[in-house]
């Protein structure tokens, strides 16, 4: 194995023990996922930076913090602030509906954040 392949196989592990620490677990849309696949993910992904420098990897089309020294933000997903496309509307307000049903939202909170995203 040469020098970058082991390079590479040291991150894949270093993203695997760090997935097993994350304080508040994985993202529910990275639910149901293999470990070692969405490692394999992490490092092998589209990789950007945000103005501020903070490193991001692209997951089956979202965007991810990727900073793996950073616990609280490692896999926190990155919004881009009014770049959402229809899907991802679509997908927060199924979300926003479910919190409203679930009490977790007020109707006042609900009727705001909906015409936001609509």
């Amino acid at each position: 194995m040469g020098v970058a392949e082991q390079a590479h196989a040291r991150e894949h592990r270093d993203v695997m023990r760090v997935l097993t620490q994350l304080p508040q677990g994985l993202p529910t849309t990275m639910w149901g996922w293999d470990m070692a696949e969405l490692a394999r993910a992490i490092v092998d992904g589209e990789a950007k930076r945000t103005p501020d420098g903070t490193p991001l990897v692209r997951v089956k089309g979202r965007w991810y913090v990727a900073d793996r020294s950073n616990l609280g933000t490692f896999l926190r997903e990155w919004d881009e602030g009014g770049a959402d496309t229809p899907e991802e509307r679509r997908r927060k307000l199924k979300q926003l509906e479910k919190a409203l049903l679930d009490g977790k939202v007020s109707e006042q909170t609900y009727r705001e954040l909906k015409r936001k995203y609509e």
